[in-house]
């Protein structure tokens, strides 16, 4: 207990320390909303704003509580929302460098049993491959530099049908002109084929960004004056050099890689190349990047950044499984957006954890992976690049349990008496 006590102690401050620098434009009220909100989700495993509540452990009632947090939540602005995301970001940007993987994928929330929520559409739920009720989300993360750890640099829920929404690809700008304007040309942007069109092309050649992209199977190519169906120019080669991948299962497999040069039909002075890898499925992967290849062979370099974008899979599969955001209970849309971000930026408070952890720095994530108490923790802590959200979030939620109070004590400044009334009052002390 003693030891959980000093620990819960460190990850306290270190919660409140971090809060501080990104909420150093807001109001204090805000500030303590925000790390209130944020210690609750690390304690209680949960996005219920009841389960918050209790994390919490305030000398009040529960219902006060829970009416506090939704009043937060409700009046948390879009002012605020950018005060917020505009501190985090600057506060962790210089976490990463002209390498960097930027990894930016759309997601769906599917809400199927609610009726009284704001803004509900129509979305895909691409797990189930169905049409269902709920929110677009866009989601924009960026891996460290040891153990390749997603760590979110923008995250959006929004609807179709709310208003002032415009289309896709303007959220999807949205998204890149503030990762522009923060981070500025650094690392290398992955695209999903759900991102293969002229707009997001027109966007990174208007920002001067690298990036990589898989394209869809009706994508057409320029080459040697003419164009042509992308996979049928892919059948034409047969890979010519090697790539060795293992799955998640361990099962390893040889693949072939082979790039040609080529450009797109509307942007024919802009030279792009196709890099084919053969063996992942029947038909080969066809990538399109702006990237310089000195080499022919770098090619292969190409197809293993693009493997790295299966990393957000796992950040929402942890933001969903781990904290269980699709199973929020607020309603209106402006507290979705604030619970979504101020859970996002706990995930990347995990993530920088993480990392100091990996870099062999890490200490007190070591302390806390230990106490989540996992199985293989051992043959976890030797593995490197190990994705070890899940216990440093089992570990937090274990030592905030051990203690008796929240965090409210170290959200409360002691008030330092005025040294004019000390003053005076030592002087009383000596009137005749």
């Amino acid at each position: 207990m003693k030891d959980f006590t000093t620990l819960s102690h460190n990850m306290k401050r270190s919660l409140v320390t971090f809060s501080e620098k990104i909420c150093y434009e807001l109001p204090r009220p805000a500030f303590k909303a925000v790390t209130s909100i944020m210690y609750g989700i690390a304690a209680g495993n949960s996005a219920h704003l009841s389960n918050i509540a209790r994390a919490l452990n305030e000398g009040i009632t529960l219902k006060k509580v829970i009416d506090r947090l939704s009043r937060n939540l409700a009046t948390f602005t879009d002012q605020k929302h950018e005060l917020l995301l505009l501190g985090y970001l600057k506060a962790i940007r210089n976490k990463f460098d002209r390498n960097t993987v930027f990894i930016v994928d759309g997601g769906d929330i599917t809400k199927d049993y609610s009726s009284k929520l704001e803004g509900l559409c129509q979305v895909h739920d691409g797990s189930e491959d169905r049409t269902a009720t709920g929110y677009f989300t866009l989601e924009i993360t960026a891996l460290t530099k040891h153990s390749k750890s997603p760590v979110p640099v923008y995250t959006r829920v929004y609807s179709s049908v709310e208003r002032g929404f415009v289309s896709e690809p303007d959220e999807i700008n949205k998204g890149l002109t503030l990762t522009r304007r923060i981070f500025g040309s650094k690392g290398v942007y992955l695209f999903d084929r759900g991102f293969d069109r002229l707009a997001i092309y027109e966007k990174m050649f208007e920002q001067k960004q690298r990036f990589i992209v898989r394209i869809k199977k009706n994508r057409h190519v320029y080459i040697g004056g003419e164009t042509v169906d992308a996979p049928t120019l892919a059948e034409k080669y047969k890979g010519k050099y090697a790539l060795k991948f293992k799955k998640a299962n361990r099962r390893e497999i040889d693949c072939k890689v082979s790039c040609v040069p080529v450009s797109l039909p509307k942007r024919k002075d802009i030279g792009l190349t196709l890099v084919c890898v053969y063996g992942f499925g029947e038909e080969p992967t066809l990538l399109l990047t702006n990237m310089e290849l000195k080499d022919p062979k770098h090619c292969v370099t190409i197809a293993k950044l693009y493997l790295l974008r299966w990393r957000i899979e796992e950040y929402y599969r942890f933001k969903k499984q781990q904290y269980g955001f699709e199973d929020f209970r607020v309603r209106s849309l402006q507290s979705i957006r604030a619970l979504n971000l101020i859970m996002s930026i706990l995930i990347g408070w995990i993530g920088l954890m993480n990392e100091k952890w990996q870099e062999g720095n890490g200490i007190v994530a070591l302390e806390v992976v230990r106490a989540s108490k996992r199985v293989y923790l051992k043959k976890q802590e030797a593995k490197k690049k190990a994705f070890m959200f899940y216990a440093i979030a089992d570990g937090l939620s274990e030592v905030f349990a051990k203690t008796k109070s929240g965090i409210s004590g170290f959200l409360t400044k002691e008030k330092i008496p005025d040294p004019q009334i000390r003053w005076n009052f030592t002087l009383s002390l000596y009137d005749g």
